[in-house]
């Protein structure tokens, strides 16, 4: 493993999932998303699996927290934590909001 691979997880103060190898996801570092993706050229994050890991992507390639993510919404973030945790799902309505955010990468006006 490379050293930089390594030193990863101590400098972004992840945890490291031993059995998968993966990095964890504090909603504390969703702001730094446009960053390291600037910074490498690419989005390092595999494809979503979920609604919830879709919606977390897209707040994290946007570099917005829950809350701000709502807000863009115009929804409470007790909601987008729910979709990130897989509790509920969104409204038609939200979900073609949340379409726009991903296509144009700009809250809906």
């Amino acid at each position: 493993m490379p050293d930089i691979a390594r030193a990863a997880p101590r400098v972004l103060r992840v945890s490291v999932n031993s059995s998968t190898g993966s990095l964890g996801r504090p909603p504390q570092l969703s702001r730094f998303g446009p960053k390291v993706v600037d910074f490498l050229g690419y989005d390092p994050l595999p494809d979503p699996k979920s609604f919830g890991q879709e919606v977390w992507k897209l707040r994290w390639s946007l570099g917005l927290t829950q809350r701000a993510l709502a807000g863009h919404l115009g929804i409470d973030d007790v909601t987008v934590r729910g979709w990130e945790t897989g509790r509920h799902g969104a409204s038609e309505k939200v979900q073609r909001r949340l379409m726009l955010l991903m296509r144009t990468g700009k809250a809906p006006g």
